[in-house]
């Protein structure tokens, strides 16, 4: 038996399949062996790849292979097999094995098991982009054992990752997620290595994401036309409404508001959550009344993402200077500001005016076992959230 590199089959990835030939009474079959290499990573006349750890596994397909066929001959079972028999029998009980241990083995296989053991959509998505990232660093991450992830493999990572001009506290995200794998896959006996030991992620301080009770007035303030306005006035909503995220705010419903309330299921943890709406913000939502969804934007932009973007954008220009033509001559007191500081700005503030760590807490969404909140009926707990809006919005407007 021996290896063929078909490259008649060229996946979108470049690579190719690597089959095994075996022949068997003047006939020829070629099962996959489930193993996909690059070309310039295959040497043909020398049968082996440029890879000595896959050579190795090559090295052990064919021994498997062989003793299997041994096996069958010793058993008397050999000689009456047709190939595509024999074909199919190594196929189940050599090569699917083969792909089976050392697919457990990999990282990406510990990395998507954790991933789809997650309830929470926002986890999986985090864990999906590292799997990404990983895949796009190492064209051979779908393999790699997560054995060979060690000091040196992270080192190189975060250097790529920071190459690519991601954020320190971007790359310490990836880094994270690795490390809660690692710990899972040791404890399920997969590895008992832990490269983290020595490995540090690093951390930088978070910037500033928070409006100033004078800055968010002066934000207030700022002269805009009327296109401006409304990116103005979203903002403005989403701190009447408690650092309401993007996604819950703009994909609600029309029914979801009733009885003064925006009664909504958050889309990055999964937990119903209730807000009263104060009439500073019912007056925004009455000026911005959408059809299919509670506001406007969505009725017209199809993709969330797209629109989030260009909201950001908008507000980033806020008192922007600019010359004839509207060329842009400087930036705005507003160019870091994004629809996320509105959270920071609600907390930021809330904690100023005194209001108690535990209720802030909870206006956020967060978990807290102490609390057993329904959202079935307004119980107390949720009058201190009302209450602390309706002071903030009071403190912000100087009532």
């Amino acid at each position: 038996m021996k290896y063929y590199f078909d490259k008649r089959s060229v996946g979108k990835d470049g690579r190719c399949p690597l089959r095994l030939r075996m022949r068997k009474d003047g006939k020829s079959a070629m099962p996959l062996t489930g193993i996909r290499i690059a070309p310039d990573k295959w040497d043909d006349n020398g049968q082996m790849a440029k890879d000595a750890r896959l050579n190795q596994r090559l090295r052990d397909i064919l021994d498997n292979a062989e003793d299997y066929i041994l096996r069958l001959k010793a058993e008397g079972r050999y000689a009456s097999m047709s190939l595509d028999e024999l074909a199919s029998e190594l196929g189940k009980r050599v090569l699917a094995v083969d792909i089976h241990l050392n697919r457990k083995e990999t990282l990406a296989f510990q990395m998507e098991q954790y991933r789809d053991r997650q309830t929470k959509q926002g986890t999986r998505e985090v864990y999906d982009r590292t799997i990404k990232t990983l895949s796009e660093y190492d064209e051979d991450f779908t393999i790699r054992s997560i054995r060979e992830i060690d000091y040196g493999y992270l080192s190189r990572f975060e250097a790529w990752c920071r190459g690519r001009g991601m954020k320190v506290n971007s790359v310490s995200i990836l880094m994270r997620n690795i490390r809660t794998v690692f710990n899972e896959a040791r404890r399920e006996g997969v590895t008992t290595l832990y490269p983290f030991s020595t490995f540090k992620i690093k951390q930088e301080e978070t910037k500033k994401r928070a409006l100033t009770l004078e800055e968010l007035r002066a934000f207030m303030a700022q002269p805009v036309n009327s296109d401006q306005q409304k990116y103005k006035d979203y903002f403005m909503l989403m701190i009447y409404l408690i650092g309401i995220n993007t996604q819950d705010l703009f994909l609600a419903k029309s029914e979801d508001l009733k009885h003064g309330r925006l009664d909504y299921r958050r889309r990055k943890t999964g937990k119903l959550y209730s807000v009263k709406v104060e009439p500073e913000a019912m007056a925004i939502i009455n000026k911005y009344r959408g059809i299919d969804y509670l506001l406007e934007p969505m009725d017209d932009h199809g993709d969330f993402l797209s629109w989030r973007t260009q909201l950001n954008k908008r507000l980033k220009a806020i008192g922007q200077q600019t010359g004839k033509k509207g060329k842009i001559l400087g930036k705005g007191p507003f160019s870091e500001i994004s629809t996320y500081w509105a959270r920071h700005t609600w907390a930021t503030l809330a904690f100023q005016i005194g209001i108690p760590v535990d209720v802030v807490g909870q206006a956020l969404g967060h978990s807290d076992r102490s609390h057993a909140i329904t959202f079935t009926y307004i119980n107390p707990d949720q009058r201190k959230v009302d209450e602390a809006n309706r002071r903030l919005i009071d403190y912000v407007l100087g009532l």
